[in-house]
């Protein structure tokens, strides 16, 4: 069984052209799924890399198609 490395809250926010708090919303929101989050006061979250690259694919389509 392969083994997914997990990236975290900036990571994800880069991949994406976003604020880490931007990511952070979407996560609580349910746009972007999490797959943990980590105690503490920056309340990281870690996210799989291919649900991540998806979404921004995702996002540049509609992009394109709103800019004509």
């Amino acid at each position: 069984m392969a083994t997914t490395t997990l990236i975290t809250t900036r990571q994800a926010a880069e991949v994406l052209g976003k604020s880490e708090r931007t990511v952070q919303r979407m996560a609580t929101s349910g746009q972007l799924p999490y797959v943990q989050r980590l105690a503490g006061p920056t309340g990281v979250y870690l996210f799989d890399p291919d649900v991540v690259h998806e979404l921004a694919r995702e996002l540049s389509i509609r992009a394109a198609r709103k800019a004509g």
